[in-house]
């Protein structure tokens, strides 16, 4: 956008080395010589790490209470209408 967006080159996403599932990563002088692969990830600064591991933590602590409010809702109306 003109006079609104920056020129700067994204820099988050960086290639890492990793074994074919993709579970261990290596760096470039410790990596196998064959079954590895590179792939591409985003890799965040540490302060935003931590701060989207804390919003991960809140919104799965809300979906928790709101799956336990749900579960007791419908055992309320079942007992009702069971009665």
């Amino acid at each position: 956008i003109k006079n609104q967006s920056s020129n700067e080159v994204c820099n988050i996403h960086k290639p890492v080395y990793v074994n074919l599932d993709e579970s261990v990563q290596y760096c470039i002088g410790c990596s196998p010589s064959s079954e590895y692969k590179k792939a591409v990830y985003a890799v965040h600064q540490p302060e935003l790490t931590v701060w989207l591991s804390k919003i991960v933590t809140i919104i799965t602590s809300l979906l928790d209470t709101i799956e336990i409010a749900r579960q007791n809702s419908l055992k309320a109306v079942l007992k009702f209408y069971l009665l």
